[in-house]
């Protein structure tokens, strides 16, 4: 009950508007970040994404178990996919919540450095 409490007095002190736009500009980060890398994400249009979720493919070539283990060493956590059809060609991000944009960078960065970008 006390999490919960905290959780919401947080997300009041910020605002409700203010939250929402915060995590509007954070999801363009991140899918921006992950465009100029290259690579293609689910969905393809920014106009259908999530400003709290978001959900890249991995590139030709990469084993999506060992590219997760090397950025959870970098100390980034990162999710394997979902859809069972697709399941092994994509990961997640997370980006919802009090993640900010030195969280971003940091995310974006250790993906890159991951795929010696």
């Amino acid at each position: 009950v006390a999490a919960l409490e905290t959780s919401l007095t947080g997300i009041l002190l910020e605002g409700m508007e203010k939250r929402f736009t915060r995590h509007r500009v954070i999801g363009d980060f991140f899918r921006k970040g992950l465009r100029d890398m290259g690579l293609s994400q689910i969905p393809a249009s920014d106009d259908l994404a999530a400003n709290t979720l978001s959900a890249p493919y991995y590139p030709e070539g990469i084993n999506g178990a060992d590219f997760l283990k090397k950025v959870n060493e970098a100390g980034i956590i990162l999710a394997g996919g979902l859809l069972p059809d697709i399941k092994s060609r994509y990961f997640r991000i997370g980006h919802m919540g009090s993640v900010n944009r030195a969280d971003a960078v940091a995310t974006i960065d250790a993906i890159a450095q991951t795929l010696g970008q």
